[in-house]
């Protein structure tokens, strides 16, 4: 089938084209968003950030002025909050060969049946810091034992290796643990939830009729997000741009490495588990912890219904062999039109989809959203520990009162959820038949889903949003 790599030229058909900032290790652009489109996301979501932004500065300074920040945490505190929020999608369940020299001495001294987890924050050393602020390549070290303790065994900052009796250093250490996984959750392993659909979306918008059962089911899924991806890479008022003009960027880097460190959540790192290449996955994602299996579960709940859309698409679709291949020429991993009617292929696809730019992403964003700020901290003003013996310091010397101000108005404006339109309320144009009641019935099968939760409930099911709108 010939491919039409031209279309993004074309104003009113959103294509796929080559990253302009990194063409070789980041998801396709779509940068010809229809204006239609570009207005509705004005309407909304853009109305929504001036409302917001109206009251902000007020309840930013208030805010900065009753709360601490940063936030000290307990080993116990922080070994939660690597393992039982959002912020396990950082973590590895395996230590890789590298890691050997710097916790090998961990792994022999433990107990029968101890199992070590990292954390690891390497791609912290392409930040390109702004004066006065420090960032430094820092892993955590994890040990989950067989009776069910868990504990943070050791932090490794810069390549030395401190323990929790190493006293200030490591005190230390955890701010540097705190700040790493602060940055990365929010600019390199939340990135596939946003930028590969954007690939979908377009060329479903493009190729497919209007009337084709696929295009019908994820049409919902894609309002605003293709504007939305626009304004948050490429615009200069960008949160990632980190210019210092706007009070809302709160990062301690130059943008330029900000977006560099921004690939290692898609092209990964060789060799470094906690930094999987990326690719479209075949079916359950395999995330770790409770959060893992909250998300596989509302997966679960939303596959039988993509089930009865793909159930309607005829094998000899050219239609959709020809979707097929032009987004896996984008999406590494994507079954391409040999593959994409294959038994469940098309079903799993189409789930992924529902299940990344609704129930994935926004649990992501109320998991980070309802962690207290001062224990994510993005900027730093010491420097890292750089021996085990380091003289007392003050947690106020770590951060000022601006490093505060400017990661609530982030907070307030794009870290937190904040949803329009909530995927409980979602319709869908499917002509009648089993499509059509299938999509009725959907909602009545999240709240089924959701009531059957096998674990503690990460967002609540009112506050899903029902596409990719912050």
């Amino acid at each position: 089938m010939a491919l039409r790599p031209d279309l993004y030229k074309v104003r009113n058909r959103p294509w796929p084209q080559p990253c302009p900032l990194f063409p070789d290790s980041f998801p396709a652009a779509v940068l010809n968003v229809p204006l239609r489109e570009e207005a509705d996301f004005a309407m909304n979501v853009g109305k929504r950030y001036a409302k917001i932004m109206s009251g902000a500065w007020a309840r930013g300074l208030a805010w900065v002025a009753r709360n601490p920040y940063p936030v000290s945490l307990t080993d116990d505190e922080l070994t939660s909050l690597l393992l039982d929020t959002a912020i396990i999608r950082t973590v590895s369940d395996r230590l890789d060969p590298k890691d050997e020299p710097l916790f090998g001495e961990f792994v022999k001294s433990a107990p029968a049946g101890a199992r070590f987890w990292k954390a690891d924050y390497s791609a912290q050393s392409v930040l390109k810091l702004l004066p006065g602020m420090y960032a430094a390549p820092t892993i955590g070290l994890l040990r989950l034992d067989s009776g069910g303790k868990r504990s943070l065994a050791a932090i490794a900052v810069n390549n030395l290796v401190l323990r929790p009796e190493d006293g200030h250093a490591w005190r230390l250490a955890k701010f540097f643990l705190q700040q790493s996984f602060s940055q990365h959750i929010t600019t390199c392993h939340h990135v596939a939830l946003h930028f590969y659909f954007d690939t979908v979306n377009a060329v479903t918008k493009s190729l497919l009729p209007k009337d084709h059962p696929i295009r019908q089911l994820l049409t919902p899924h894609f309002r605003w997000s293709l504007a939305l991806s626009e304004s948050a890479l490429y615009s200069g008022a960008s949160v990632l741009s980190n210019r210092r003009i706007f009070p809302y960027t709160p990062f301690g880097a130059e943008s330029s490495s900000i977006y560099l460190q921004t690939t290692f959540g898609c092209i990964g790192i060789e060799g470094n588990s906690c930094y999987p290449k990326y690719q479209w996955p075949e079916g359950e994602t395999a995330i770790l912890g409770e959060y893992g299996h909250y998300l596989r579960h509302f997966y679960r709940a939303i596959l039988p219904f993509t089930s009865v859309v793909a159930d309607m698409v005829p094998r000899h679709d050219s239609h959709v062999r020809l979707w097929a291949d032009h987004i896996a020429e984008w999406v590494p991993g994507f079954p391409d039109g040999s593959r994409i009617l294959e038994p469940g292929r098309l079903a799993h696809a189409l789930a992924h989809t529902v299940w990344g730019t609704t129930v994935a992403h926004a649990a992501d964003h109320y998991g980070l959203g309802v962690i207290a700020i001062g224990k994510l901290p993005y900027r730093l003003r010491l420097p890292p520990p750089a021996s085990r013996d380091i003289p007392a310091f003050k947690d106020s010397d770590l951060c000022n009162k601006e490093d505060a101000f400017r990661h609530y108005l982030c907070w307030e404006l794009f870290l937190r959820e904040t949803t329009i339109s909530r995927l409980v309320d979602v319709k869908y144009d499917f002509a009648p038949g089993a499509a059509a009641e299938a999509g009725k019935r959907f909602p009545q099968d999240l709240r089924a889903a959701n009531a059957s939760l096998p674990t503690r409930e990460f967002i609540p099911l009112e506050r899903i949003s029902v596409s990719i709108q912050f």
